[in-house]
């Protein structure tokens, strides 16, 4: 990883009121010091709350113009800033760029969505996620389906069998009946904009010969990281060796541009919760998944099926003894509070808050000295309930 907080790469563009050498033509190879070239820096901006350690390899950008439609794909190193290569829609294979004039629009996101969605084609599940309709991007004029502000990521959906899944996803198996999953620990995906501004209008830089136009993306984390935290009582000698969390509801698709995240296509995510023993008697359970959005049940609160359901599996000992619990919550009430989705003006859902905590916390669960699971408390939601499969 770089230890640079801005990468720089340099697009060529040349004006549309060219010399016989490049009249009428997308592209011109005069370079830099071309008459009708436009040097244009665009700059990644990493925040101080995306450190070094995390940030990807190298970005996929997509350079869009809509009007006398031309569209390049090129994708630069974090290290290099000047190292890049051109995946769709060049003529050379070189570092500098030319263009008409005209107005344009960027997009930045991990490499490997875009390298993922060749993949994928294939029917291939080996990455995590992918554009989700790039053919209809990268097509020619008349096959251009997809415009810049239709472009979608999504997360590959995975059962809980699957290898991808792990261990905890066979420890889950009989739980997970048909739902389809995200693992836990997929890579963070970054991404910048800036060709759609609020109310979803249209927004372009214009690039003009000599202009020396500098873009600047500021990178930030697509999906929003959601904190479960609950505290598990226990009788003397009882140990909680492991806990599994697992949250349905979640949004596994996302229109790039506008932030629209879809609940047509919702999934689970299974995570390991951490513990920490604040007393003798009290173990405190943590843990972080990182999505798109998670929903509320529509159906309220009170039903403990459907989206917006935390199940838990406790592995407890005590002495020779061991035994598995199982206990289930509806957190309808914590997701709204938390508004971790909004709806927009036109009544689209969109990320509502980049991080929250959602504390379980009106009911508390206590293992007995017979490793048996009760509820404690009086609230009348963000409750548990035990969940028995005998």
């Amino acid at each position: 990883m770089t230890n640079h907080k801005k990468l720089s790469f340099v697009l060529i563009a040349c004006g549309a009121l060219c010399v016989s050498s490049c009249t009428n033509v997308d592209y011109c190879d005069g370079g830099v010091n071309h008459d009708h070239s436009d040097k244009v820096t665009v700059s990644y901006e990493w925040g101080a709350d995306i450190p070094v350690s995390v940030r990807p390899d190298s970005l996929f950008l997509l350079v869009d113009r809509p009007f006398n439609t031309q569209r390049v794909g090129y994708v630069t190193s974090a290290i290099n800033s000047d190292g890049g290569r051109y995946r769709f829609g060049a003529t050379v294979d070189s570092f500098a760029l030319a263009l008409k004039e005209g107005e344009y629009r960027f997009m930045a996101i991990n490499d490997d969505v875009w390298h993922a969605s060749q993949v994928q084609s294939a029917n291939n599940d080996a990455y995590d996620y992918r554009f989700d309709n790039i053919a209809g991007y990268v097509g020619d004029s008349l096959e251009m389906s997809v415009g810049f502000s239709d472009l979608k990521f999504s997360y590959t959906l995975r059962k809980c069998t699957d290898a991808r899944m792990g261990d905890n996803g066979l420890a889950w198996s009989m739980l997970a009946s048909d739902a389809y999953y995200i693992p836990s620990d997929v890579a963070p995906v970054y991404f910048a904009q800036n060709g759609v501004g609020k109310s979803n209008q249209d927004v372009t830089i214009s690039i003009e010969p000599g202009a020396n136009t500098k873009v600047n993306l500021v990178m930030d984390k697509l999906t929003q990281d959601i904190t479960f935290s609950f505290p598990i009582a226990v009788d003397a000698s009882v140990t909680i060796k492991k806990v599994l969390a697992e949250v349905s509801g979640v949004c596994s698709s996302i229109t790039l541009a506008t932030g629209v995240v879809h609940d047509d296509s919702t999934c689970n995510v299974l995570f390991e919760m951490e513990q920490k023993m604040l007393s003798e008697t009290v173990c405190e359970c943590t843990g972080t998944i990182s999505v798109l959005g998670l929903l509320a049940n529509p159906a309220g609160a009170a039903v403990i099926d459907g989206e917006g359901i935390l199940r838990i599996r406790v592995d407890a000992v005590r002495g020779g003894q061991s035994k598995v619990l199982y206990a289930v919550a509806n957190i309808h009430n914590l997701i709204n509070e938390a508004n971790l989705l909004v709806a927009n003006e036109n009544k689209e859902l969109v990320r509502g808050t980049k991080e929250a905590t959602l504390r379980l916390d009106g009911s508390r669960l206590r293992i007995t000295k017979d490793l048996n699971l009760n509820v404690e408390g009086n609230a009348t939601s963000n409750v548990w309930n035990v969940l028995r499969l005998d």
